[in-house]
């Protein structure tokens, strides 16, 4: 929406920024993994994304065991 209420002194309207989609990713190593697994896998339960869970235990049970 465009500024208003004297919002336009300080900020800019609508520019092509605005339609801008931006992506991010994310690496993660094996030891990260390992690390962060257990972790990720409860909140993902927690929050019921059984599939995000089951990815990442999946994941972790392709890892080679050291």
């Amino acid at each position: 929406s465009l500024p208003t209420v004297g919002f336009a002194k300080q900020y800019s309207g609508v520019s092509t920024m605005a339609y801008m989609k931006y992506i991010t990713s994310q690496e993660l190593t094996q030891e990260g993994l390992r690390n962060l697994g257990p972790t990720v896998i409860q909140l993902a339960q927690v929050e019921g994304l059984d599939g995000h869970a089951n990815a990442v235990s999946v994941r972790l049970d392709s890892l080679p065991s050291n």
